[in-house]
């Protein structure tokens, strides 16, 4: 049997494998938040998508610990504790691609066509 206190230190040792990611994140919101006039279309894009993978990190730095604690003061069999995890595993695989898909859509939106020889570039201010 785990105690609440054993899975509040597997939160937490899982948590710092998560810091790099969320730094890099809390760093592009800022950012998003500095750029936000100079950058009306793509900003808000990049501080939702750095917000998501924020709570999405917390969320799977909390997730995998719960699980292996359950498992413990549950008895689970090895099938289900299976199951639980390559469930968590999809769902984290999809829902990870959309921070991603909302910076790819912040890179190209709102932009202006590259100039060709006969038409001079147009001023983006």
């Amino acid at each position: 049997m785990t105690s609440n206190t054993d899975l509040l230190k597997m939160i937490a040792m899982n948590m710092a494998y998560h810091i790099p990611y969320i730094l890099v994140c809390v760093v592009g919101g800022v950012l998003a938040i500095v750029k936000w006039k100079t950058a009306k279309s793509a900003a808000p894009l990049v501080l939702i998508s750095c917000l998501f993978a924020i709570v999405l990190q917390l969320i799977w730095a909390t997730i995998y610990p719960f699980i292996s604690h359950y498992q413990h003061t549950h008895n689970l069999t090895h099938q289900q504790i299976a199951w639980a995890y390559k469930t968590v595993g999809v769902v984290t695989s999809i829902l990870g691609i959309i921070p991603t898909i909302l910076l790819l859509i912040a890179v190209f939106a709102g932009r202006q066509p590259a100039s060709t020889p006969g038409n001079p570039p147009v001023s983006i201010r």
